[in-house]
């Protein structure tokens, strides 16, 4: 296996369409070395049960390893309800042996 080096990319491969209205489904359907394989892979789930219902509902997405998204937070709004926050900023420490959370 070769090392990965500090701005390498990945290729996440996603499946999702709707279910209901306002109600996605959605897949991760593997994460590849380069475009090309997840293509590949795309070309070959298409034939498969399920996906070639919905063959248009793939998407490649890439990424940057070792980078965390999401680094703001989130919010969530539900079909017909008010949006869920958190109404404080939660701080996180700094070292992570701080943390309660350890996984």
């Amino acid at each position: 296996m070769e090392p990965v080096e500090a701005d390498s990319f990945v290729y996440a491969l996603w499946h999702i369409y709707e279910l209901n209205e306002g109600e996605d489904e959605s897949k991760l359907c593997g994460i590849f070395s380069t475009k090309a394989a997840a293509l590949e892979a795309q070309a070959t789930l298409t034939t498969q049960p399920g996906f070639r219902l919905h063959p248009d509902a793939f998407s490649i997405a890439k990424t940057l390893l070792n980078k965390p998204e999401w680094v703001e937070g989130f919010s969530t709004a539900l079909p017909g309800a008010a949006w869920q926050h958190d109404p404080e900023p939660t701080v996180l420490p700094r070292d992570p042996s701080e943390s309660e959370c350890i996984t």
